[in-house]
C-alpha cells in the first residue's frame, strides 16, 4: 500500500503498527527499502483503541485513516471517527472483526438470505448444531483471517479434532505474543461456487464493485486461486443491502459469498472491511487500468473516485500448495512460454529440496503464478495452464516440517 500511495503523491502522515509486529515483521527494514522517511507510531491496537490521546497530535492534520490488514480494521476506524474523518464507523467495523456478529446482523436486517450458525464454546455445542442443522457443517475461528483454523466438518466423529486445530491457531508474527482471544462459530455448510465481491462505499452508498471467482484446494477451504473482472450482475444491489444491514459508513469492503448451482440467491460466506489479500488488488489494478489503493486513501479522505465501472481486461492468479508434507520440486517456465501465457509474476516461496508442510491455511502456501488475458476467462485459463506447467510437487520426507515464512 505504501509504494501505491507515493506513487499516487498521497502525503502519508504517520504509519501505526503494533510494537511486537514492529519488530517480527522488520517494518523499520521494510519502510527503509521502501524509501519512507516519515513518522511512525508503535501503539497496541489489535483489539481495537485503548486510548485515544495520541490521537490529538494528528486532530485537523490528517485527512483520513486507512486500515490496511485485517487486524487493524477497529482500530482505523475507531481513530477516524475520532477525528471528524470519513471511515467505517467504529460499530461497522467491530461487527466486520466478528464473524458471529456478522451473522446477527445480516440475518437479523431481513434483506440477505439467512444462515444457521452457532457461537460455540466446546465440541458439545459444535454436535448439538450438527445435530440440529445436519452434516456437514464449517468450524472457523470468529475472529481470524487468511482461512486458519478452517475445518469442513461431515461427520461426528472429526468434531474434535476441527475443535482442537481451532483452538490451536497461533499467529503471534500477526498479533503479537498475547494474540488475540479465541471465539469460535460452527456453520452450516454452504454448497456452491464462490465468490469475492469487493465494493467502494462512499457514505453509505455503493459506488464501485468487483467481482472475483474464486478456487479451493480440494483437501481444504483455502484458496487456490482468484480470476477478477467478472459482468457485475446483481452484486451491486447485494452489496448495498450488506453494506445498509451493518451501517458501514466510508472504505473498502472484501466480501464472501456462495452462489448455489440451483436457482438461489447467493449467501454471504464473510466480510472484511479492508482492501482484499491475495493478490487481489494486484489483479484489479491489471483489470480495471487503475490503482485501488490510490481510489480507497482518497474515498477514506472524502475525495472523489473515478473507478472504470467495469474491467477492460482479465487477470487471474494460481497459487501452489500441497495436500502432503515433504520435499519441494518444481521447474520453471521458459520466457517465451511465460509470455504465451500472459504470465506477469511467477514466484516461489520456497527453494527445490526445501521441506514443507501440507498447505492447510493462506499461510502455508508455496508461491504463485499471476497471469493476464482480454478477458477474465482468458486470464483465468492461463494461470491454470501456468500453473499446472510449472509442475510444483512434493516427494515424501522424513521429520516434521514447519511453515516457511517468506
Amino acid at each position: 500500500m505504501i509504494a501505491d500511495l507515493q506513487t499516487a503523491k498521497i502525503d502519508i502522515a504517520c504509519i501505526v503498527e503494533d510494537p511486537e509486529v514492529f519488530e517480527n515483521k522488520s517494518v523499520a527494514t521494510r519502510l527503509e527499502t521502501l524509501g519512507y522517511r516519515g513518522r511512525t507510531l508503535q501503539v497496541r491496537f489489535h483489539e481495537g483503541l485503548g486510548s485515544f490521546d495520541w490521537l490529538e497530535d494528528f486532530r485537523g492534520q490528517v485527512d483520513g485513516v486507512i486500515p490496511t490488514l485485517e487486524y487493524g480494521v477497529l482500530a482505523a476506524a475507531q481513530a477516524a471517527e475520532h477525528l471528524g474523518c470519513p471511515g467505517a464507523g467504529a460499530e461497522a467495523a467491530r461487527v466486520l472483526r466478528d464473524k458471529v456478529a456478522l451473522r446477527e446482523r445480516t440475518n437479523a436486517a431481513g434483506t440477505l438470505p439467512p444462515v444457521c450458525f452457532a457461537d460455540v464454546r466446546s465440541p458439545e455445542d459444535i454436535r448439538d448444531f450438527a445435530h440440529a442443522v445436519g452434516y456437514p457443517i464449517v468450524v472457523k475461528p470468529a475472529n481470524r483471517q487468511g482461512s486458519l483454523g478452517v475445518s469442513i466438518v461431515r461427520a461426528e466423529d472429526q468434531i474434535p479434532v476441527a475443535f482442537h486445530e481451532v483452538c490451536d491457531v497461533v499467529e503471534s508474527r500477526e498479533t503479537g505474543r498475547e494474540g488475540l482471544p479465541l471465539r469460535v462459530v460452527t456453520e452450516e455448510f454452504l454448497h456452491g461456487a464462490e465468490v469475492s465481491v469487493e465494493a467502494l462505499v462512499r457514505s453509505g452508498l455503493v459506488v464501485w464493485t468487483n467481482v472475483t471467482l474464486k478456487e479451493k484446494f480440494e483437501w481444504k477451504p483455502v484458496e487456490s486461486g482468484h480470476s477478477v473482472g467478472w459482468p457485475h450482475g446483481q452484486w451491486v444491489t447485494r452489496m448495498q443491502a450488506l453494506t445498509d444491514a451493518i451501517a458501514f459508513g466510508s472504505g473498502l469492503l472484501h466480501a464472501e459469498w456462495i452462489c448455489p448451482s440451483e436457482p438461489a440467491e447467493p449467501r454471504l460466506v464473510e466480510c472484511a472491511g479492508r482492501a482484499p489479500g491475495d493478490k487481489i488488488v494486484e489483479l484489479i489494478n491489471l483489470a480495471y487500468r487503475c490503482s485501488l489503493r490510490e481510489q480507497q486513501a482518497r474515498c477514506l479522505c472524502g475525495q472523489e473516485t473515478d473507478l472504470a465501472v467495469a474491467s477492460v481486461a482479465g487477470a487471474a492468479i494460481r497459487f501452489f500448495g500441497t495436500a502432503t508434507a515433504g520435499i519441494a520440486g518444481f521447474t520453471d517456465l521458459a520466457q517465451d512460454r511465460a509470455a504465451e501465457l500472459g504470465v506477469v509474476e511467477l514466484e516461489f516461496d520456497v527453494a527445490p529440496g526445501t521441506r514443507v508442510p501440507v498447505t492447510d491455511s493462506s499461510w502455508t502456501r508455496h508461491g504463485h503464478v499471476l497471469c493476464v488475458g482480454d478477458s477474465p476467462d482468458e486470464a483465468n485459463e492461463r494461470a491454470a495452464i501456468a500453473c499446472a506447467a510449472v509442475g510444483f510437487e512434493i516427494r515424501p520426507s522424513t521429520g516434521s516440517c514447519t511453515a516457511t515464512t517468506p
